[in-house]
């Protein structure tokens, strides 16, 4: 009988958000904007960051036929 059971001390596994990326390297960052805390801290983070004003867009959707 074959011990198929790998060692998981020896599995290399990259965290998934390991890889790089330029965050500047957008045209237009879209936040999808409740106006909650999550969507706040979403655009308060990018601001932070250094993205221009201009290139941030803040979609609101209309849910359940309710305007707000």
């Amino acid at each position: 009988m074959t011990n198929d059971h790998k060692d998981n001390s020896q599995i290399n596994i990259a965290h998934p958000m390991s890889f790089e990326f330029d965050i500047h390297g957008y045209d237009y960052y879209l936040i999808m904007f409740s106006g909650g805390k999550d969507s706040t801290a979403c655009l308060l983070h990018l601001l932070d960051l250094g993205i221009p004003k201009h290139r941030i867009e803040l979609w609101h959707q209309l849910m359940d036929g309710k305007e707000s």
